[in-house]
C-alpha cells in the first residue's frame, strides 16, 4: 500500500450555465456520488449558494477533502472544485503509481463528474427582470383662477386631452414664465389649427 499526496494540485474552474443555487444543488450531488464509487462520503460543510464540502473516504485509508466553491457569474456560475488530502493504493497500481500520476488520475474523475452534472451545452438564461410599474400619467394642471374667471367662474374642469384643457395647460405654463410669449402664441395657434 502506497500513499500520495494530492497537495493542492487538482483543482478545476469552470463557468456553468445554470444559476447559483441550482449549480450548489448539483455540486452537492456531484460529492455525494463518491458513494457510488465505494467511498463513504460525510458532509462537513453546507453554505448555500456558495459552498459545500465533504470528506471522502475508504476503508484502504484514503481520506479526501472535496471542496465546491460557486458564485454569480453573467453567464450562470463560477463553479471551483478542489481536492486535498491523501490517496492510498494498493497492489500493482501501487508500484507504478506516482504523485503526479495520481493528481492526473483524480483530475480525470473530477473532470467527468463535472461534465455528466454541468453538461456544455446548458447556456445560462438570467431571469426575466420584473415589468416595471406603469406609473399613471400626471394630471394636467387645471386651467389657473383668472382664465376660470373669464369662462364665467364655475365652470366644469376640462377633461384631459380635450382642446380646452390643452390651452389652459399652455396658458398655465405662460403665466408661470415656463414658455415664453412666442412658444405660447405659436403653441395656441397650432392647437386652434387642428378645430
Amino acid at each position: 500500500m502506497a500513499t500520495f499526496d494530492l497537495g493542492d494540485a487538482v483543482r478545476l474552474q469552470r463557468t456553468v450555465g445554470v444559476a447559483t443555487e441550482e449549480a450548489y444543488a448539483r455540486g452537492k450531488e456531484l460529492l455525494a456520488g463518491y458513494e457510488q464509487l465505494g467511498y463513504r462520503v460525510r458532509f462537513t460543510e453546507e453554505a448555500p449558494p456558495a459552498r459545500v464540502v465533504a470528506e471522502v473516504s475508504n476503508r484502504a485509508g484514503t481520506k479526501i477533502l472535496a471542496s465546491v466553491d460557486l458564485s454569480p457569474s453573467p453567464r450562470g456560475s463560477e463553479l471551483e472544485l478542489r481536492l486535498r488530502g491523501t490517496v492510498h493504493v494498493g497492489g500493482m497500481k501501487a508500484m507504478l503509481a506516482s504523485d503526479g500520476l495520481v493528481r492526473s488520475e483524480a483530475t480525470k474523475k473530477l473532470t467527468a463528474f463535472i461534465d455528466a452534472k454541468f453538461p456544455a451545452h446548458e447556456v445560462y438564461t438570467p431571469p426575466a427582470d420584473p415589468a416595471p410599474a406603469e406609473r399613471p400619467a400626471p394630471p394636467l394642471p387645471e386651467a389657473s383662477a383668472p382664465a376660470a374667471a373669464a369662462r364665467g367662474g364655475s365652470a366644469p374642469a376640462p377633461t384631459p386631452g380635450s382642446l380646452e384643457s390643452k390651452l389652459a395647460l399652455i396658458k398655465d405654463l405662460h403665466d408661470r414664465g415656463l414658455i415664453s410669449e412666442a412658444d405660447f402664441t405659436a403653441k395656441k395657434a397650432e392647437l386652434l389649427e387642428r378645430l
